[in-house]
């Protein structure tokens, strides 16, 4: 869910750049793809590692003192 909004907060400010005339069209394009991109890696490498952690066991976490 969290992922959908900050693309769609990406989308949004990029084609207001588009349409304000703030910046170059393809300069916001390639930066909104770059943000896409790069948002997508850091999410995708966040989810496998927060599903991988549970499955990590440790020597010390089950050892009775």
């Amino acid at each position: 869910m969290i992922g959908q909004i900050f693309s769609a907060l990406i989308f949004i400010i990029s084609l207001w750049l588009i349409f304000s005339e703030k910046l170059n069209r393809t300069i916001t394009g390639l930066a909104g793809a770059a943000l896409m991109l790069g948002l997508g890696k850091y999410w995708a490498s966040m989810m496998k590692l927060r599903r991988s952690l549970p499955s990590i066991s440790t020597p010390w976490a089950c050892s009775s003192a």
